[in-house]
């Protein structure tokens, strides 16, 4: 074939490949109500056979508007199938709707606590003369102390032991026993 020939029919087939992808494009872009399979799809899940069968459909008003029962004692379980089991117990009378029900007011609780004293017990060191030395580590240091003594300028050193030791605030408004293993 000649080159010019050639040519031509490279570009005819490329100019039926882009046309070929604008009409499938321009289809799976229609809006899905226009779409006439899906009208017939619809018609056939509901029982018709065509898009001629999409008529009216009958409401029975009357059991719409017709009451329904109240719940008997407002417990039910819904992880159960069927009706309530009668052995679950006495029922507990709902209270009576529109009765106003008296509350207690609840006393204040006064101011809330303080956070929990943020050292670690690392461990203990025990002088020649009988002291002991309680080492401490902070958010970033470390702390030395003996019992009675101010610790990081909030805390005072209560009592030392073995496997823990009992710390308070300055003020008095707290106190709290760390135990070796950390908090």
């Amino acid at each position: 074939m000649e080159p010019k020939r050639r040519a031509l029919w490279l570009g005819g087939a490329l100019a039926a490949a882009i046309a070929i992808a604008v009409w499938s494009w321009s289809d799976s872009s229609a809006p899905a109500a226009a779409s006439p399979n899906r009208t017939t799809r619809t018609a056939a899940a509901q029982g018709g056979t065509g898009p001629e069968d999409t008529g009216p459909v009958d409401v029975n008003l009357d059991a719409l508007k017709a009451g329904r029962n109240a719940p008997q004692d407002g417990r039910r379980n819904p992880f159960r199938f069927g009706g309530r089991d009668a052995a679950s117990g006495p029922t507990v009378p709902a209270p009576a709707v529109g009765a106003p029900q008296e509350v207690a007011p609840t006393p204040p609780g006064g101011p809330p606590p303080l956070p929990p004293i943020a050292l670690k017990f690392i461990g203990v060191i025990e002088r020649s003369d009988g002291t002991k030395v309680a080492i401490l580590a902070g958010p970033s240091y470390t702390l030395y102390g003996q019992e009675g003594q101010t610790v990081d300028g909030r805390y005072r050193l209560l009592t030392i032991g073995v496997e823990s030791l009992e710390i308070a605030h300055l003020d008095g408004s707290g106190r709290q026993t760390i135990r070796l293993t950390g908090q």
